[in-house]
């Protein structure tokens, strides 16, 4: 019996939707940052998605991929820190999610847009990538650009 029990563990029969371990917003969109920080592209793809589920599932948008490795490049950070949450007008389900993220010198706060499925389980439905400015940029001691 132990043997079938570790023979289930290991078949991972978990869709990404219901492997999702975030238990809200904010978890969501920390796991999400930890994936860009660790340049797990198939883990950002089961965080990112629409109602209709994960990317790496649903295949939405068809160039998913190509969108993720950019959002990826962008997300890069030393650091991360929670900013705060709040209700999307207008939008029952989805939670702005503003984190702070750091690298080198560079500190911006970027919102995330986090949407709950049918499921209960959340996603990431968007970052706001252009609040983290160029990535090939360095900034000063203060954070700003250089």
């Amino acid at each position: 019996m132990p043997v079938l029990l570790l023979l289930a563990a290991c078949a991972g029969g978990a869709t990404p939707e219901t492997a999702n371990p975030s238990t809200g917003p904010e978890s969501v969109v920390d796991n999400f940052l930890q994936a860009a920080k660790d340049s797990n592209l198939t883990r950002m793809a089961d965080l990112w998605g629409t109602a209709s589920g994960p990317a790496s599932r649903t295949r939405v948008p068809p160039d998913y991929q190509k969108r993720i490795e950019i959002i990826q490049i962008y997300l890069v950070h030393d650091t991360r820190r929670f900013i705060g949450m709040s209700d999307v007008e207008g939008e029952p389900g989805q939670k702005r999610v503003t984190m702070e993220l750091r690298r080198g010198n560079c500190v911006n706060r970027v919102p995330f847009v986090a949407a709950r499925l049918s499921n209960g389980s959340w996603l990431v439905r968007n970052a706001d990538i252009a609040t983290v400015g160029n990535p090939a940029r360095r900034c000063d001691e203060r954070g700003n650009p250089i």
